[in-house]
Order: structure tokens, then sequence, then C-alpha cells
């Protein structure tokens, strides 16, 4: 019996379940949500993507490396400030970008280990026409300059100028982790007489993120009777290749 003005007899159960029918479709038609907030408890995206309009933030976000879980925040001019993404999951790692899209900072996606971005430190030395003073003319490698650091990069690179005093003067340079440490890198070779610029690394440097390692640049002459100087021009920690 359905009910009226003057009907006080209790729904039917199949009254009630056409009403709460009656309900969902008018929820339904309208707007899901308005201003929604989240006192307590988590909010999860599980499987799926939180969007805001047509663009992902949070789940397949896809920014031209191909979908992938993460995660993305945009300036209001569209533009990346900051990502979680990458081909696969096995890729990963975080960017923070400029509005031009520049890489500012973010982590080795290779290794999973420290930084591959920034390179910020930018040191000065004597000017290049002024001889370089660390010497040798030992025809074994000895140590001529050294430093340390804290290892946030996976790898190391350095720019050397070198000097033979004589032009059948040859030789070779060569980084160590001092203290009869192994080998980083390459063995860069001084040619005859040469006086310029030869490179170091970029190379892996052993040992944990934030470890204190010192390094030492070792010297030796191959060929000659004069000596053989160098001087660091710069030095930088670099993401692995």
């Amino acid at each position: 019996m359905s009910r009226g003005r003057y009907n006080t007899e209790s729904p039917s159960i199949s009254q009630i379940v056409a009403d709460l029918k009656a309900r969902v479709a008018r929820l339904e038609a309208g707007n899901r949500a308005g201003n929604t907030s989240v006192d307590k408890g988590t909010f999860a995206v599980n499987g799926g993507a939180f969007t805001v309009g047509s663009t992902a933030y949070l789940g397949s976000v896809n920014l031209g490396e191909g979908a992938s879980q993460g995660a993305a925040f945009y300036r209001a001019d569209g533009t990346v400030a900051f990502q979680i993404s990458g081909a696969s999951d096995a890729s990963q790692s975080w960017a923070l970008r400029d509005g031009k899209g520049n890489l500012v900072a973010g982590d080795d996606r290779q290794t999973k280990t420290g930084l591959a971005r920034p390179w910020v430190p930018i040191n000065w030395v004597e000017h290049a026409n002024i001889l370089p003073t660390n010497s040798t003319s030992s025809s074994t490698f000895v140590p001529l300059v050294t430093s340390r650091m804290f290892k946030q990069h996976p790898q190391v690179f350095v720019t050397l100028l070198v000097y033979c005093s004589t032009g059948a003067t040859a030789g070779e340079a060569v980084m160590y982790i001092a203290g009869g440490g192994p080998q980083v890198g390459n063995v860069a070779t001084i040619s005859a007489g040469y006086y310029g610029l030869v490179y170091l690394g970029p190379a892996p440097v052993q040992g944990n993120h934030m470890n204190e390692t010192e390094l030492e640049i070792q010297v030796r002459r191959t060929a000659g009777a004069g000596t053989v100087a160098i001087r660091v021009m710069n030095s930088y920690g670099l993401e692995s290749s």
C-alpha cells in the first residue's frame, strides 16, 4: 500500500528499497563530492590514480619516460616542479625542476645511492699560465695532492693542469683512495713536453653514502730527466654514467 498524507502505516520493505534506489540515483546524477576533507584515518589510492582535471598527480604518471607508479606536482603554468617517475619501478628517481624543466636536484637512479644533482662547488686556483708547483721526478707513483670528502655522489671527476719541464719528459697521473686503497678510475697519460689539461674520471668511488673518504692523486715520470708537475683545476662529484 502506498503512503499518503493520512497514511501512518510503516513503509514496506519494497518501498524502503525503492526510496533508497531513488536516493542513490539522485546522488549519482549530481556531483560526487564538493569540498572534501579527511580529518582522520588514511586516504589511499590502491591501483588507481589521484587526478585533478585530466592531470595525474599520484598513481600512473607519465612524464615522457613511460607510465609508472609515481607522483608529480605542477606550477600554475603547467611545468613540473617535483616528480617521482621513471619508465619502470626499477629506474625511478625523484627530481626537482626549475621553470624551464632543468634538473636542479635529484637522486642517482642507477645506483640508488646519493645525488645525481646538484654539482655545486666552484673552485678557483692560480691562473693557468702560472706553472704548477706540485712536481716529481720519481719513476714510481708518488702522491702530490690529497682531498677529503663526504661521499654524496657515486662518481668523481678531476681536471688537472700538467707540465713537463723538458721536451723529453713524460709521465702519468692516477687517483687512489689514500692509505693503500684501490685505484679510482683511469691512468692519465702525460705526453712528452706537454703543458695542458688531462682528466681523471668520471670514476666510481667505493664506500657508503656520507662516508668520509680521502683521495690522493699520484704522479710518476715515465721518460726524460725533468720533472712532471700538476695542479688540480677543478673536481666534481657526478651521477653514475
